[in-house]
């Protein structure tokens, strides 16, 4: 029962790391910090293995069941503490989750700009218009603020 206990804290650990990165890759993504932000995400590829080898002893430990299903199983002893870590790592993943989410719709939000930002300079948002004769009309001035041959 203790390897299991000892499992779960490292799992918890390693979790808030992942937290802990996952809020400062928030900060890295608002101030567009790229390369920092590339050590970060690192980082985390690290700690998600980590996680990944912890999980994989945890399953082994408990079979086939459900982390739920084995401490419902367990001593009364052993049900409590092992209550409290599952309960505080459903918490943690819970803010980590909703942490990856709002770095998701970040960076989305920084694309969207970005491809915005392209096509003012390239003046790919302008709609074409049919002339005379069914060719396309040629705007006077529309020349791009970019040079595309360099």
């Amino acid at each position: 029962m203790q390897q299991l206990v000892d499992i779960l804290k490292g799992e918890y650990t390693l979790y808030q790391d992942l937290y802990n990165l996952a809020d400062r890759k928030t900060d890295l993504i608002v101030d567009a910090e790229i390369e920092k932000l590339e050590n970060v995400i690192a980082k985390e590829e690290k700690l998600v293995k980590q996680v990944k080898q912890l999980e994989a002893k945890r399953q082994h430990l408990t079979g086939e069941r459900s982390l739920t299903e084995f401490i419902h199983d367990t001593n009364p002893q052993s049900k409590e503490r092992l209550e409290d870590l599952r309960n505080k790592l459903l918490n943690l993943t819970t803010k980590l989750r909703e942490t990856n989410q709002l770095n998701n719709k970040l960076l989305k939000n920084a694309l969207q700009l970005t491809n915005l930002n392209i096509n003012l300079l390239t003046n790919n948002s302008k709609q074409g218009t049919y002339g005379k004769k069914g060719s396309m009309a040629e705007e006077q001035g529309s020349e791009s603020m970019l040079n595309h041959k360099a």
